[in-house]
């Protein structure tokens, strides 16, 4: 803050109790407000859309604003929205799945800019039974032409094709982060449509939101427990007690 000079520290005389540093995209809203009452007002009309309950619930939707922030590399943006997932009651074991997602769609760093979030407002998370399940070169193809509807895509088959443990690891991952989750199938493919939306990778939006669909209508690649569109599916009871 340019306001505070060099030799101000917290404890100085007359600054015993200072006022909290305020976030930053906090001060731009209120000078964007001050100084122009109406985009202020519109901002806040589309922010209160945005964030509020509609045809998808509030935490639902801090969730898919995290994924993007993180993915964006936006801190302040993922922070405020992590917050907001926690405090609308999204359990823990969902907002780990939506961190599964975003490793899955762009890797580990991008991915831990969200686990950084989730260990802050969430705590650790407990330690799950490790997966010991066979997947072969088989299953990993079988599972694929469910998800696609039939042919795999070029570059899937190609991956294939040039290296058989990858294709497995990744048609693995794709599996459970995709179909097998703590998110239903419909959520976790309109996450990444977030995410990808918010990297103008429409192709890939595309892919997701015929992937959301299928889901709704039945089709088999929607694993047993997540095949349809349950209204009201995510909304949570209260918030447990935040960590720590």
């Amino acid at each position: 803050r340019p306001d505070i000079q060099n030799e101000w520290y917290a404890g100085h005389p007359g600054h015993l109790a200072p006022e909290p540093i305020p976030e930053r995209a906090d001060v731009a809203r209120r000078a964007l407000a001050h100084a122009v009452p109406v985009a202020g007002a519109g901002m806040a009309r589309v922010r209160e859309t945005a964030q509020g309950d509609g045809a998808l619930a509030t935490g639902v939707k801090a969730l898919f604003a995290a994924a993007a922030a993180a993915a964006r590399g936006h801190g302040g943006l993922l922070r405020d929205a992590v917050g907001r997932a926690r405090g609308a009651g999204v359990p823990a074991e969902q907002a780990w799945a939506a961190a599964a997602a975003l490793a899955l769609a762009r890797g580990e760093e991008v991915a831990g800019r969200l686990v950084a979030e989730l260990l802050a407002h969430y705590g650790e998370p407990p330690a799950a039974e490790p997966y010991a399940e066979a997947f072969d070169h088989d299953a990993a193809l079988a599972y694929f032409r469910g998800y696609f509807g039939g042919d795999v895509p070029e570059r899937v088959a190609l991956l294939a094709a040039r290296s058989a443990p990858v294709f497995e690891g990744y048609a693995l991952l794709h599996r459970g982060v995709l179909r097998e989750g703590a998110l239903e199938p419909k959520l976790v493919e309109l996450l990444l449509c977030a995410v990808n939306a918010a990297e103008f990778q429409t192709a890939f939006v595309e892919i997701h939101a015929r992937a959301a669909r299928s889901v709704c209508r039945g089709r088999p690649s929607a694993s047993p427990g997540h095949g349809g569109c349950r209204r009201g599916s995510a909304r949570w009871p209260e918030p447990p007690a935040r960590a720590g």
